[in-house]
């Protein structure tokens, strides 16, 4: 912590009561000139040692989350990727490419006119770099429906989206680092510490909200083996629909290590959600909360194809069934929101099926603009019917949501007779 620093509270505190008695000096011939000048002097002492603070504190910051090198290239896979799909759906967006150099630097590749222009950008302003350039880039789409139930992350859609409309190819990139973790594991069998988070999330509609197929891949990275190269893949397969306030879904999941042999683990799941809106289902909620609303889901799944899933984060018994909540606290128009989540699973191998033995809980707080998320939020997996290993992270994240739907590319729209024009 920054408090171990010799720049600390006690230190301001003495240059606080030294700043005091500047114009009551008794040595003081004249207190306005001399004050001021005084005054002054302090004055700049106090800004040079905060900014030494400051300093300190970010050492402290680095030492938790890892070297400045990792966000960098954490920030430069997310930067080109992001790139790649605006210039994708919008053909007139130049196209801007960072790539690293051997100097330690990258350089910036910025397409424009037919030619390509290179700039050469420090490390330490990558992240920057890369934040305003993202957020700046024009012609990308707005947010649509992009969340499905069961997974941990609130929806960026809007409460009075198009349901109706299908989607021809939605989904959302994130990056996440894990600022603290003491106890969060790399891969399947329970080794290493995951430093970094990649996950790419598409999905189109069949027909309509009733029919959705979606799928999650999910990369990790283990902060003890260099934070870049990554340890774990978890791939999500499933068909998942809407009808009315009922959700269901049926997913294949398959959790394997990357960088070396050992367990994998792989299930095949049904789940069933009940779900309500405020805004929707309570009249009088816009009335009272204009700029508020409250989304919750609750449900239960059932584990029918098992192999290696297990009960406990301790990599014990084989996961039955599964019960889930989640909510989102919409706490302004959809651009700050507070969520958690809640997910439960019980041991085949048990005397009771039916009592739960796991529990894994969230509670983050997501902030949006236009497509774009910044995410802060706490997991924490433990065993309920013993005593056991518990798996806990805090983590910083960002993601990029994009949704092209048939309607905007004219696809399905009936074509006008004579009798219409």
């Amino acid at each position: 912590m920054w408090v171990n620093t010799p720049i600390n509270n006690a230190w301001l505190g003495n240059q606080r009561q030294r700043s005091l008695p500047v114009q009551g000096h008794p040595k003081n011939k004249h207190p306005t000139v001399s004050g001021l000048f005084c005054a002054t002097t302090v004055k700049r002492r106090y800004w040079k040692n905060l900014g030494r603070l400051g300093k300190a504190a970010l050492r402290q910051f680095v030492m938790a989350v890892g070297p400045p090198w990792c966000w960098s290239m954490t920030v430069l896979s997310m930067f080109n990727i992001v790139s790649s799909l605006q210039h994708l759906m919008h053909p007139t967006t130049a196209k801007r490419f960072l790539i690293p150099v051997s100097s330690g630097g990258f350089r910036l590749l910025h397409h424009c006119h037919g030619f390509w222009i290179s700039f050469s950008v420090p490390t330490l302003r990558l992240l920057i770099l890369g934040l305003l350039l993202s957020y700046l880039s024009s012609g990308t789409p707005s947010a649509l429906a992009l969340e499905k139930y069961g997974r941990p992350l609130p929806s960026i859609n809007d409460s009075n989206g198009r349901e109706a409309e299908e989607s021809l190819f939605a989904g959302y990139f994130l990056t996440g680092v894990f600022a603290s973790n003491p106890s969060f594991a790399a891969r399947p069998d329970n080794t290493g510490l995951v430093g970094l988070r990649h996950m790419l999330h598409l999905e189109t509609d069949l027909y309509k909200q009733y029919l959705t197929f979606y799928t999650d891949q999910n990369f990790f990275s283990d902060r003890t083996n260099g934070w870049i190269e990554l340890s774990e893949w978890d791939g999500t397969y499933a068909f998942t629909g809407v009808l009315g306030h009922v959700n269901w879904r049926l997913q294949y999941e398959r959790d394997a290590p990357i960088d070396r042999k050992g367990v994998t683990q792989e299930y095949a799941d049904g789940l069933v959600t009940a779900k309500f809106q405020a805004v929707q289902d309570f009249p009088w909620w816009q009335r009272r909360f204009p700029h508020q609303n409250l989304t919750a889901y609750a449900g239960a799944g059932w584990l029918f194809h098992n192999r290696n899933y297990f009960a406990r984060p301790d990599n014990t018994g084989r996961a039955l069934f599964r019960y889930v909540a989640h909510a989102d606290l919409d706490l302004y128009k959809n651009k700050i929101v507070l969520y958690g989540d809640v997910n439960m699973f019980t041991d085949r191998d048990a005397g009771n099926q039916a009592s739960p033995t796991e529990l894994d809980w969230i509670i983050g707080l997501a902030v949006r603009w236009r497509n774009m998320e910044f995410a802060v939020y706490h997991e924490q997996d433990q065993p309920l019917d013993r005593a056991g290993l518990v798996q806990k992270y805090l983590a910083l994240q960002l993601r990029f949501s994009f949704d092209i739907s048939k309607q905007d590319l004219g696809i399905g729209l009936a074509q006008p007779t004579s009798g219409d024009q």
